[in-house]
């Protein structure tokens, strides 16, 4: 039997239809959050988390060395689990199908500046919720931006978080602040944004590290 070439091309387009929905799915790529040496990309702007003067509140600062808890980042539903979060325009959300974290954004994004407090001489110890160390200061943060944003055609990674230094034993909040630390990939390819990331999420950690040593020392 002969087929009209308009009826074999819908047969044939409809077999492979069918077996392109039987193909596996391609593995997305892991990574991990990269540790940065240089932040040369990487630009800023921090602003209190009202939009005054960041000023110490009602509190006793700690000493030096300092002792501090971090607490469990909290986050957005749009952040959350592992996906590297991509804005294409302001009001459009996807995520990279092709690339997600090997952790939680939270996890990775509380577990930097750890490494910052620890490695500052500022601090004698950092704990966070599963330790069992009293500090007299606690950080409460909240995940704000993780995400790539896309402006004028080209990717520009944007770590936001909102952060509270809080006085344990009296539950009062000792200062607010918000950062925002943007980073510049080289390229948009996973690994050029991730280590963007990397970049952003160090300078953040450093940063506030400073603000954390600052506020509770009266440095001004």
């Amino acid at each position: 039997m002969n087929l009209p070439g308009t009826a074999l091309r819908l047969i044939l387009c409809g077999a492979l239809a069918a077996c392109s929905a039987l193909l596996p799915a391609r593995t997305p790529d892991v990574y991990g959050l990269p540790m940065a040496q240089h932040v040369d990309n990487t630009s800023s702007a921090s602003t209190a988390a009202d939009g005054a003067p960041v000023t110490p509140a009602a509190g006793t600062p700690a000493a030096a060395p300092m002792l501090l808890r971090i607490r469990t980042v909290a986050i957005g539903a749009t952040l959350a689990g592992n996906r590297i979060v991509v804005m294409p325009t302001p009001d459009t959300i996807e995520a990279n199908r092709g690339a997600r974290w090997s952790d939680p954004a939270p996890t990775m994004v509380r577990t930097r500046p750890v490494e910052a407090f620890a490695n500052d001489d500022r601090f004698i110890a950092v704990a966070d919720d599963e330790g069992t160390l009293r500090a007299p200061l606690e950080l409460d943060a909240q995940l704000r931006a993780f995400q790539t944003e896309y402006r004028d055609g080209k990717p520009v990674v944007h770590v936001g978080l909102d952060v509270r230094l809080v006085d344990p034993g009296t539950h009062s909040v000792i200062a607010t602040h918000r950062f925002d630390v943007e980073a510049f990939p080289a390229a948009a390819d996973a690994g050029s944004v991730v280590r963007s990331f990397g970049y952003a999420t160090d300078a953040l950690s450093r940063r506030l590290a400073g603000w954390v040593a600052c506020i509770a020392t009266h440095c001004g």
